[in-house]
């Protein structure tokens, strides 16, 4: 029982690790779409204000960066999902686990209870008969 309650623990812990990590690559995700809405704004008022080819060339280059980082992220971000996905069914199994061993500890309990008062029923029951055998004597 308790080494199901430490496995469930530690599959616990690997589930809430596996979020954390979902959370950080989420973040990245969100730094760089903002980096990228930043970067067209600033683009679009440099238009505004009259802009050389040579510096046209250097952000279409980037947005092209950022668009490809944006795309790795998002695959990144889908692979910790499916990770975190994978962690929960793992977690729910050792919870499961956990509580059928405690459903079968709380039954046996129970049948050790019973068992138990029918043998101190039994008991009382020779004892009674024998001072009721032993007072016919």
């Amino acid at each position: 029982m308790n080494l199901k309650s430490k496995m469930e623990d530690q599959r616990k812990q690997e589930f809430g690790q596996a979020v954390s990590a979902l959370e950080q690559e989420r973040e990245r995700l969100s730094r760089l779409e903002a980096q990228r809405s930043q970067t067209i704004s600033s683009f679009r008022e440099e238009i505004r204000e009259g802009i050389n080819p040579g510096r046209t060339n250097a952000h279409n280059n980037f947005l092209r960066w950022l668009k490809e980082s944006i795309h790795k992220q998002a695959n990144r971000v889908r692979q910790a999902e499916a990770e975190v996905e994978r962690r929960r069914a793992v977690l729910a199994e050792a919870m499961k686990e956990r509580k059928m061993l405690e459903t079968l500890k709380d039954k046996h309990y129970t049948e050790f209870v019973y068992e138990q008062n029918l043998a101190e029923q039994k008991t009382a029951d020779e004892i009674v008969s024998f001072r009721h055998g032993s007072k016919e004597n």
